[in-house]
């Protein structure tokens, strides 16, 4: 399947139109879908420390990502498809662009972290401007 997700207003990808493909093995529901990122620029653009160049889709409830507790697992009885688009649109394309990649967390509300932050968001915002929205 093809999702297409459109960036939050107020975030580094508002109105951007990110294309995903959704592959559902013979497993699913049992395990969770593969995603990949089409959106990348030709393989350009790094859009967010988990929405990689080559369109790999780094999220725990793919099982891409580590977990911190069973609960961010894919769990067949009630994960969906429409929870990881969810998590993608909420969670990863987000204003806290730089505060996905794993340990910088500690850097939240300094002015170091905002720094980072915001030099992310600002590519981030020209990556989207030129390759979800123009191309």
């Amino acid at each position: 399947m093809k999702f297409l997700v459109i960036g939050v207003e107020g975030t580094p990808y508002a109105h951007g139109a990110f294309e995903f493909d959704f592959f559902f093995p013979n497993h699913y529901p049992q395990g969770p879908p593969k995603v990949q990122l089409k959106t990348t620029g030709g393989g350009k653009m790094w859009f967010n420390p988990n929405m990689y160049a080559c369109g790999k889709v780094c999220l725990s409830i793919l099982g891409t990502h580590p977990v911190n507790s069973e609960a961010e697992r894919w769990n067949p009885k009630i994960s969906t498809a429409l929870q990881v688009l969810l998590s993608v649109q909420c969670i990863i394309m987000s204003n806290d662009v730089y505060f996905n990649e794993p340990g910088y967390s500690h850097e939240i509300g300094t002015p170091e972290g905002e720094r980072n932050n915001n030099a992310y968001t600002n590519f981030v915002k020209y990556g989207n401007l030129k390759y979800a929205m123009i191309e």
